[in-house]
């Protein structure tokens, strides 16, 4: 891919996505109360699934021909990475004040003990930290902007891993 406008629509695009998926993962945790966490299992793990897919495969198809973007384009991209910090962190949030609803008997997340949210927040820190890496070889006027909100992103992993026992 040669054209740098072509390369910032499919990061711009991919972001978005990610963004979308994240999204919809923070909507479920949200919803999720003693009372129906059980019938949602199925559904949050689809969902964590999800989430989780949307990152990996965005870091594994990533075969773009690296050329700075112009000013134009890098802003494009950053303001779409912000959107999904925006939502990443949101998400993360949730995450904490749904703990006990989620490692409660009655989530069917297995096991109960919070260890596969755990392992999810692992997994997600780690693409996040991919895709951060990648950006910054499209964005490199913008590298201390991107470094901040991935850092926003990192801290946001960070706190809600603390609440949950990382897999053995």
């Amino acid at each position: 891919m040669s054209n740098p406008q072509n390369a910032a629509d499919v990061i711009s695009e991919a972001l978005h996505l990610i963004t979308v998926n994240t999204a919809g993962t923070r909507s479920l945790v949200s919803l999720a109360t003693l009372g129906n966490v059980g019938k949602l299992s199925t559904s949050l793990n689809l969902s964590f699934d999800v989430t989780q897919r949307t990152l990996v495969g965005w870091n594994r198809v990533v075969p773009l021909q690296v050329k700075p973007l112009d000013d134009d384009a890098a802003v494009k991209v950053l303001d779409k990475f912000t959107d999904l910090v925006k939502v990443y962190k949101d998400f993360m949030n949730e995450l904490i004040e749904n703990h006990d609803v989620l490692c409660s008997k009655e989530s069917g997340l297995e096991p109960g003990d919070g260890r596969l949210v755990g392992g999810k927040i692992q997994v997600y820190r780690t693409e996040i930290g991919k895709l951060q890496m990648t950006l910054k070889d499209f964005v490199p006027n913008l590298f201390e902007e991107l470094e901040e909100q991935g850092e926003l992103m990192q801290k946001a992993s960070d706190a809600a891993a603390a609440h949950y026992p990382p897999p053995p």
